[in-house]
């Protein structure tokens, strides 16, 4: 829970967020000042800070990095030179890569999951608005910049069954996130039943920008 924000003029030319964030860690409650990121733009996916009270590594490759003390006994997401891991647990303030793997850049952190939920669709039709009438979405146009889709996911309020974003050789030959820029077409699973409304998820610990989002849909007349 966030309980206190403070902003101030950045070094980079973007301003800080700083937040006191409260959170129980090993079953007692902890108190942490940290700063919000700023959003990711035109740079190396090993650079991509995509998680929660977290920490930078940058040096010599190492499979096990220090210093999440605040993290004890926690379950942390790490992308560690654009490869995503998941589900590694700190024990006494350190967390390593599974099966031998090294890194010279890490980011680890708190997992969590950016949405967004759509309102009614709200469009002319040949008589008027559509608001109160029966639609259906069949697929969503996404325009997305420099996004990891291995994360993204779409599903209709209605149904609720998640549609992956699928673009082809989203990952590079060593394994590391590609980020994509450009529309991508998603079906989508509704119902008439709805109102046309869908729920967007990202989860790993990577970036992603949605520019616009299209609905492609049926409605009654």
């Amino acid at each position: 829970m966030v309980e206190s924000a403070v902003v101030t003029p950045g070094q980079d030319g973007n301003d800080d967020l700083w937040l006191i964030v409260k959170r129980t860690i090993g079953g007692a409650t902890r108190r942490t000042i940290e700063i919000k990121s700023a959003p990711f733009e035109y740079g190396e996916i090993a650079d991509a800070f995509e998680v929660d009270s977290g920490l930078t590594y940058s040096g010599v490759a190492t499979g096990t990095v220090t210093g999440l003390d605040h993290l004890n006994g926690e379950t942390v997401d790490a992308l560690a030179d654009g490869v995503v891991y998941k589900g590694l647990v700190v024990a006494t303030g350190a967390v390593s890569l599974p099966g031998g793997a090294t890194a010279a850049k890490w980011q680890v952190g708190l997992p969590y999951e950016a949405g967004a939920d759509t309102l009614e669709l709200d469009v002319g039709g040949r008589d008027g608005s559509i608001v109160g009438r029966r639609k259906k979405v069949a697929k969503v146009i996404l325009s997305l910049f420099e996004t990891d889709t291995t994360g993204l996911e779409i599903t209709s309020m209605q149904r609720g069954r998640w549609e992956p974003v699928r673009i082809p050789s989203v990952v590079t030959p060593d394994s590391s996130a590609n980020l994509f820029t450009g529309n991508v077409e998603v079906p989508i699973d509704d119902s008439w039943e709805g109102q046309g409304r869908v729920r967007i998820r990202h989860t790993n610990p990577t970036p992603c920008t949605i520019r616009a989002f299209t609905p492609v849909f049926d409605s009654e007349a």
